[in-house]
C-alpha cells in the first residue's frame, strides 16, 4: 500500500541523492583547491619545489609529486594528517617553510583544513604553473564554446525545411525534439512515452506555481476535451500570481536573499521583503530579462525617485554585514569582493572569484579582469536615509512640517545639554578604529576623498549605535539633567502624534561622478584599473560609461553590456537556469561556473537555439517556458516501459530520453501540505511573517543564522552564498520531521475535520482523502485496507503509548493517521 509505507521507497532516492552528493562533494572539494591551496603552493612553494628546481627532491605542482614527497620522506601522513610533514613546516615545528617569511595564520589554516581532509587534489590534476604568461590570453583561449557568438541564429519558422526534414526523421514537429532527438538516435535511444494526463497536469502546477491543482481542478482539466487543453492550461498557469512567487523564490537563491545581517548579531533588516516583492512582481508582470537586470544592478541610475527602483536595488545590499568589525576598511573591501564575485556567477556565469589573488589557473580570467568588474561598484555607497515607500514618506514629509516647528526648538536645545557627552563618546569610538581610518573620520562629509566615504559611512554607522546607547540620565546632573529630562518628556508628547518615519530603503547611490582609483591589491604598479569587460572578449572592446549628474553611471553601462545581444554569456546562463529548474539539472552542468572545471553542453545546439529564441522573444520567460514545457521532452513519462536500456547507455539521463523524477523542494512541500489539507493563507507581499504561518514560504523570515526548521531541513539556503542549485539531499532527518513533527499532523487534522464536515461515512472519507491528497482514488486493496485500519483503530488516549506527541493535536481520529501517512507518501513527495 503505498500511502501507509510513506518511507519504505526511501533506499532507492537516498542512494540516487548519494550519487548526486558525491558528485557535488568533489566539486566542492575541487572549488577549495583551486581557490585556497593553488594559490598558496602557486605563491609560495614551486618556485623552489616545482619544475625548474626540486630542493630537497620535493616538488609539489602535481598531485603525483606531491604523493611521492622528497628526501625527508612524504609530506603527508594519510593515518597522522596532522603530524604530516607539510604541516610542520608551514607551522615552523622544525623545519620552516617558506624560509625567508612564516605563511599568514589564515593561510596556514586553509592548509591544515585540507590536510586534515586528506589532501585531496582535482581528479584533473593539472600541473601548477606560477601564472599566465605576463597575464596573456591565447588564441585556444579566445576559441572557448562559452565566448562564441550564439550559433542557431534561426527561429523556429526561420528554418522550416531544417526541422520539417529533422521531423520527419524523429516523428517530431516541435523544435526542442528535432534537437533532443538528434542525441538520443546517435547514442541507440528512444523518447519515453508520454506521462498520463494527470501526471502531467500535477507537474505543470508544481512546476510554475509550487503547489498541485485541487482535485477540482484536476476533474476540470480532463473534462475538457478541446484539443489545445494543455496549452491552454499552460497559458493560464503563466498568468496565475503565483508564478512569480514560485519562480521569484529561485532568483532569490541566486542573490543569496536574506532579512538579516549574518555573522554573530544576525540584525533584522526589516524592510529587506521589498526586494523580494520587487523580484515576485517583475516576473508576474513578465518583465523582459534585460529590463530586470538593468533594474537590479542600477535602478538608482535609471530613476532614482522611482520607490521600485529603489526596491530593485536591493540587490546590491544583500551582502552580510558585521556591525562591530572596527576595521571597516577591509570590510568594505570584502562588501566589494562580494559584489564582484556574486555579479560574475550570477549574470556571467564564471567563478570570477579565483581571479581575485592571481590570474585563474583554468579559465581565462586574468586578475586585471577581476578588478575591471569590481571598477563598476567602486564608487558605490550604501543609502540609509532614503524613505522605501514613496507615497507615505511624501505623507509623511506634509504631517512633519508642523511637527518640526515645535520640535525643532527643544532638540536644539537637547543637542547643546548632550554635546559634551556625546563628542566624548565620538572621540573615544573613533579611537577604536585602525589608525589609517581615523583621519577620515574627523574630517566632514564634504572633504573626504571619494575612496574615505563608504569606510566613514560604515565606521559611523557604529559610531551612531554607540551615541544610541548612551543613557544621559546618568551622565548628566543638576540642573542639566532636569532641564534634560523636561525636553524629552516634551518630545515624547509631540512623538505620540506622529505616525514615526517611514521606513527606510535598502538602497544605494554612487558617491557622486567620480569614483574612487581601483587598484590590484598588493601590486607593485600604481595604475588605476578602469572599469571594463573581460580581456579574453577583445581588446579593442570597450564599454561606453556616460556620466550622470550624481553619478558616474557606471553600473548602468555594466548592466547594459551584460543584457547586450553581442554579449554571448549572460544569455546563455540565464536561459541555461530556466532549462535546469523545469529539468533538474542543465544543459551546462554547473549553472553558475561555464568555465573549464565546468562540463560542456550536453547539447549545444539545443542550449544555443533556445538562448537565441529567449533574446528574439524580448527576454520574455514565460515565452520560453511555454516553449520548453509544449515539448514532447518535458511531456514524457519519467518510467518508460522499456527502462533498461536507458540506464544502461544513459544512466545520468544527460540525453533526456525520459523526464526526470526528483523529490520536492523545501517550499514545494511545505506549501503542498498547507495547499492540499486546504489551510494555506494566500495573503501576498509585505513584510514577512515573524513566526511560523500558513502564508507560503517564501513569505516567511529569512535569517541567516536561524533557519525555518522544516524549510533547512529540506535543503533550503541560509541566503549566505548564491546557490545556483539546491543540494538534494535523503536524510533520516526529513523523515523524523515528516513523521514526528506536530506540524503535518496539525495540518492532516485541519483536512480531516473538514473532510468528516462534508461525508459520513469513512469510505467517502478515505476516497476524499487521497483525491484531495494524492490527486486519485484509492485502489481497491488501499481501501479495503485502511477500512480495516479505521476499525481496528486504538482510538482512546489510554490506549495510545505516545500520548505525549499526540496531546499536542486535538483528536485521536484514525483519519488524521490516514492523512498524515498520505503526505508522507513518495507518491505525495515526488514530482514525476
Amino acid at each position: 500500500m503505498v500511502a501507509i509505507m510513506c518511507w519504505v521507497s526511501v533506499g532507492a532516492s537516498a542512494r540516487s541523492a548519494q550519487s548526486d552528493d558525491t558528485k557535488e562533494t568533489v566539486k566542492t572539494r575541487d572549488l577549495f583547491f583551486e581557490t585556497n591551496i593553488r594559490p598558496i603552493l602557486v605563491e609560495k612553494c614551486i618556485r623552489c619545489h616545482g619544475t625548474d628546481k626540486s630542493e630537497s627532491g620535493l616538488r609539489l605542482d602535481s598531485s603525483e609529486s606531491f604523493s611521492r614527497g622528497g628526501d625527508s620522506g612524504p609530506v603527508f601522513e594519510t593515518t597522522a594528517p596532522d603530524s604530516s610533514l607539510l604541516l610542520q613546516a608551514v607551522r615552523y615545528e622544525g623545519l620552516e617553510m617558506p624560509p625567508n617569511q612564516k605563511l599568514p595564520a589564515e593561510q596556514i589554516e586553509l592548509l591544515e583544513q585540507w590536510v586534515l581532509s586528506g589532501a585531496k587534489w582535482p581528479n584533473y590534476s593539472t600541473p601548477l604553473k606560477e601564472s599566465r604568461a605576463g597575464g596573456s590570453i591565447s588564441d585556444e583561449d579566445r576559441s572557448y564554446w562559452f565566448f562564441q557568438p550564439i550559433r542557431g541564429d534561426r527561429s523556429i519558422d526561420s528554418d522550416r525545411s531544417r526541422h520539417d526534414e529533422t521531423a520527419e526523421r524523429t516523428n517530431s514537429v516541435h523544435p526542442i525534439d528535432a534537437l533532443v532527438m538528434e542525441k538520443l538516435q546517435r547514442a541507440g535511444l528512444e523518447m519515453a512515452e508520454p506521462a498520463s494526463e494527470s501526471t502531467l497536469l500535477r507537474r505543470a502546477y508544481l512546476d510554475l506555481l509550487g503547489v498541485p491543482p485541487s482535485w477540482n481542478e484536476v476533474q476540470r482539466y480532463l473534462d475538457d476535451v478541446s484539443p489545445d487543453r494543455y496549452e491552454k492550461l499552460i497559458e493560464r498557469l503563466l498568468a496565475d500570481s503565483r508564478y512569480g512567487e514560485r519562480w521569484g523564490r529561485y532568483w532569490l537563491d541566486l542573490v543569496r536573499y536574506a532579512e538579516s545581517d549574518g555573522f554573530k548579531q544576525d540584525a533584522f533588516r526589516p524592510t529587506a521583503y521589498r526586494y523580494r516583492d520587487y523580484v515576485i512582481d517583475s516576473l508576474n508582470r513578465g518583465k523582459p530579462y534585460s529590463q530586470f537586470v538593468i533594474e537590479q544592478l542600477a535602478g538608482d541610475e535609471v530613476d532614482p525617485n522611482s520607490d521600485e527602483m529603489n526596491a530593485a536595488t536591493g540587490y546590491l545590499r544583500h551582502w552580510i554585514y558585521e556591525y562591530n568589525q572596527r576595521d571597516v576598511r577591509s570590510q568594505w573591501n570584502n562588501i566589494l569582493n562580494d559584489l564582484t564575485d556574486v555579479t560574475g556567477e550570477v549574470f556571467l556565469g564564471l567563478g570570477f572569484s579565483c581571479a581575485r589573488c592571481h590570474d585563474h589557473k583554468f579559465d581565462p580570467i586574468l586578475q586585471k579582469d577581476y578588478f575591471k568588474l569590481q571598477a563598476f561598484f567602486a564608487p558605490l555607497e550604501p543609502r540609509y536615509d532614503i524613505p522605501s515607500e514613496s507615497e507615505k514618506a511624501r505623507q509623511w514629509q506634509e504631517a512633519k512640517v508642523d511637527w518640526d516647528a515645535c520640535a525643532t526648538p527643544i532638540l536644539d536645545e537637547m543637542k547643546r545639554l548632550e554635546a559634551e557627552v556625546r563628542s566624548a563618546v565620538t572621540a573615544s569610538t573613533i579611537e577604536k578604529f585602525p589608525p589609517d581610518v581615523r583621519p577620515a573620520l574627523l574630517k566632514s562629509t564634504e572633504t573626504r576623498e571619494p575612496a574615505e566615504r563608504p569606510v566613514a559611512l560604515l565606521a559611523y554607522l557604529q559610531i551612531q549605535n554607540d551615541l544610541q546607547g548612551i543613557d544621559f540620565t546618568k551622565k548628566l546632573n543638576g540642573d542639566a539633567l532636569a532641564r534634560w529630562k523636561q525636553l524629552k518628556g516634551a518630545i515624547d508628547e509631540l512623538n505620540k502624534a506622529t505616525s514615526g518615519a517611514p521606513p527606510i530603503a535598502l538602497t544605494v547611490r554612487d558617491m557622486g561622478n567620480i569614483a574612487p582609483e581601483t587598484h590590484i591589491p598588493g601590486s607593485h604598479s600604481s595604475e588605476a584599473i578602469e572599469p571594463g569587460i573581460p580581456t579574453v572578449l577583445g581588446l579593442e572592446k570597450s564599454i561606453p560609461i556616460a556620466p550622470l549628474p550624481h553619478s558616474t553611471g557606471r553600473r548602468l553601462a555594466l548592466a547594459k553590456w551584460i543584457v547586450s545581444h553581442d554579449n554571448p554569456m549572460a544569455w546563455r546562463v540565464i536561459t541555461n537556469r530556466i532549462w535546469q529548474l523545469h529539468f533538474g539539472k542543465g544543459l551546462v552542468s554547473n549553472a553558475s561556473d561555464f568555465g573549464r572545471l565546468s562540463e560542456v553542453p550536453t547539447n549545444p545546439e539545443l542550449l544555443d537555439f533556445l538562448t537565441k529564441y529567449l533574446i528574439d522573444h524580448n527576454g520574455d520567460w514565460k515565452s520560453l517556458h511555454a516553449l520548453i514545457m509544449t515539448s514532447s521532452t518535458y511531456r514524457q513519462s519519467s518510467y518508460p516501459t522499456v527502462i533498461s536500456q536507458g540506464h544502461a547507455i544513459d544512466p545520468d539521463n544527460k540525453w533526456f530520453w525520459r523526464y526526470p523524477p526528483h523529490r520536492m523542494d523545501a517550499e514545494q512541500i511545505r506549501d503542498s501540505i498547507l495547499a492540499v489539507t486546504e489551510t494555506l493563507d494566500p495573503r501576498a507581499g509585505g513584510a514577512s511573517d515573524t513566526n511560523d504561518s500558513n502564508r507560503r514560504s517564501i513569505y516567511q523570515r529569512v535569517m541567516r543564522n536561524s533557519s525555518h526548521p522544516m524549510l533547512s531541513v529540506f535543503d533550503a539556503p541560509d541566503g549566505s552564498s548564491s546557490v545556483a542549485k539546491r543540494n538534494g539531499t535523503t536524510t533520516s532527518l526529513q523523515a523524523l520531521y515528516m513523521t514526528n513533527s506536530t506540524w503535518p499532523l496539525k495540518k492532516a487534522e485541519s483536512l480531516v475535520r473538514r473532510v468528516s464536515t462534508e461525508y459520513d461515512s469513512d469510505i467517502a472519507r478515505v476516497v476524499s482523502l487521497f483525491q484531495r491528497v494524492l490527486l486519485r482514488d484509492p485502489t481497491q486493496s488501499e481501501l479495503e485496507s485502511l477500512l480495516r485500519f479505521l476499525e481496528n483503530h486504538p482510538s482512546s488516549i489510554a490506549q495510545t503509548a505516545d500520548s505525549d506527541r499526540i496531546s499536542e493535536i486535538e483528536s485521536l481520529d484514525p483519519l488524521v493517521d490516514i492523512t498524515h501517512a498520505l503526505i508522507n507518501s513518495n507518491e505525495f513527495l515526488y514530482v514525476e
